[in-house]
């Protein structure tokens, strides 16, 4: 081998390092191959990683219990809050009038049928017997309200009181 072939070899294989300082406990080191490394000799290619691991460091991405408590509350509230009222333009249709099928127990309570808005058009919902929530409980049943200032009906959902 010639003395040129072998400073063009040395040539290929010279490799950049970079030394990244994160913390005083945390050291990377990272080595690039030089601008002329050919692909096709894959162990021109060196990546050395060397990091010292602290208990510091590794509790540093812990998520800690107030927050993990502030996330879940807030997400609560929000699910909470997602009802959004729909306006509908075209009055709703009379009521139909629903024969309840024999009541299933003493305790249940019938929750007459309503018209639901399906974006297009009014579809009937039916009546059902329903056990209430919890004794003396009374059930305030759907209903359109007019929303003079929208021009609009809007929906309100049934609702044990």
């Amino acid at each position: 081998m010639s003395v040129a072939n072998r400073s063009s070899s040395a040539t290929n294989k010279v490799t950049r390092a970079v030394h990244i300082k994160a913390t005083a406990k945390r050291r990377h080191y990272f080595t690039f191959p030089d601008t002329s490394w050919n692909p096709a000799n894959a162990s021109d290619a060196t990546m050395e990683v060397a990091w010292n691991n602290s208990q510091e460091e590794t509790n540093m991405y812990k998520p800690s219990a107030k927050f993990i408590l502030a996330t879940a509350s807030i997400l609560l509230a929000l699910s909470q809050t997602a009802d959004a009222a729909v306006f509908v333009r075209v009055a709703p249709p009379r009521p139909l009038v629903e024969r309840p099928v024999r009541r299933p127990g003493p305790a249940f309570v019938w929750t007459a049928g309503y018209h639901r808005w399906t974006g297009r058009a009014y579809v009937w919902v039916p009546g059902r017997w329903v056990a209430p929530p919890r004794v003396n409980a009374i059930w305030a049943p759907p209903r359109w309200e007019y929303v003079p200032a929208q021009h609009a009906y809007v929906f309100v959902a049934g609702f044990w009181r």
